[in-house]
């Protein structure tokens, strides 16, 4: 906030393990199959994918596994990338705090009818039933509802999220309530809207951002789908990241009927890797051991096996804990 009042260009870089788990499946597609995935010509459409969300069985996918998220998957029942865009806006504090969830899945369902608190609203809201659920609704709202333009609605969003904006707050109801009853509407109705963005904005989840997320919701799905040893051997070179430890997503990979191999001190690389079509532990997976150690265990062993116990102890010179963890 201190940089943009300073003038300066302001960029937020997100990091994400689940990138480089989703860049090493491909990588280990690429060695097992001969073949090269691009994710980017996938066209979102296809059904066994979303056949396997909307089963709820989401450990290891991205942003969809979490207890929340699969509590409203059986109800969401998404089919389409918008479906996922709202889905992983839908459990934000915003919607939550805002008691949005509900009703959205609830016209989703066809269990109540779509309504809009002014029929302004409509062109702003429709495509989330009429339920305020992204970032961008807030501007639109404005817009729409009050007569402002997009800049001054960018404006109201952000003074709505901040948090020592009272006196700017204030007068961007001021102007909002006259906008709202110069295009024709109730005081009453004005001030609904007024209470629904106003307790909303400042914890908005962007569209943009929602959709990005998808789109890695889709990709992790996809590879889960067809080709999950190289998917899970993916995740498990990059744990811990996402909701659960690496033993879990380990069970839940044998439960996708993926097969593991045993520990090898002759065999096991540093980090897990595909091996004859099943997944071979990695040594730094071994608790006592760690990626560093195992790593250097792999250079020393190089292209001559460890031939003894003593072989192996006077080549590595590891302490005694570390040799204790791997026998």
């Amino acid at each position: 906030e201190n940089l943009e009042e300073l003038g300066i260009v302001k960029i937020d870089l997100l990091g994400l393990r689940m990138l480089a788990a989703i860049s090493d499946a491909l990588d280990l597609i690429g060695q097992a199959h001969r073949e090269r995935i691009d994710l980017r010509r996938l066209d979102f459409r296809d059904q066994a994918v979303y056949d396997y969300l909307c089963s709820a069985k989401t450990i290891g996918v991205f942003q969809v596994e979490s207890g929340a998220q699969v509590s409203i998957i059986p109800d969401m029942q998404p089919r389409t990338l918008l479906d996922l865009v709202v889905e992983v806006s839908l459990i934000r504090p915003g919607p939550l705090q805002g008691n949005m969830v509900r009703p959205y899945i609830r016209r989703r369902k066809g269990l109540e009818p779509v309504t809009y608190l002014h029929p302004l609203l409509r062109p702003a809201l429709e495509e989330t039933l009429g339920v305020i659920i992204f970032q961008e609704q807030v501007i639109k709202v404005a817009r729409d509802f009050a007569g402002f333009t997009p800049g001054r609605g960018e404006l109201l969003r952000r003074a709505l999220g901040h948090k020592n904006a009272g006196q700017a707050i204030a007068q961007f109801k001021r102007e909002f309530m006259e906008g709202t009853l110069s295009k024709g509407a109730h005081q009453a109705a004005a001030e609904k809207v007024w209470q629904m963005i106003a307790g909303f904005a400042g914890y908005s989840f962007s569209k943009a951002h929602a959709a990005a997320f998808a789109v890695i919701v889709y990709w992790s799905a996809w590879l889960r789908v067809h080709y999950p040893t190289e998917y899970f051997c993916g995740l498990l070179r990059n744990s811990p990241l996402g909701t659960y430890p690496p033993n879990v997503l380990e069970s839940e990979a044998r439960r996708a009927r993926v097969k593991f191999l045993p520990f090898d001190i002759n065999r096991s690389p540093a980090r897990p890797a595909v091996e004859r079509g099943a997944i071979r532990h990695g040594l730094g997976y071994v608790r006592g051991i760690g990626d560093e150690k195992a790593e250097e265990i792999v250079r020393i062993r190089g292209g001559t096996p460890f031939h003894s116990l003593s072989n192996f102890i006077r080549r590595t010179r590891l302490d005694r804990r570390s040799i204790e963890a791997l026998i």
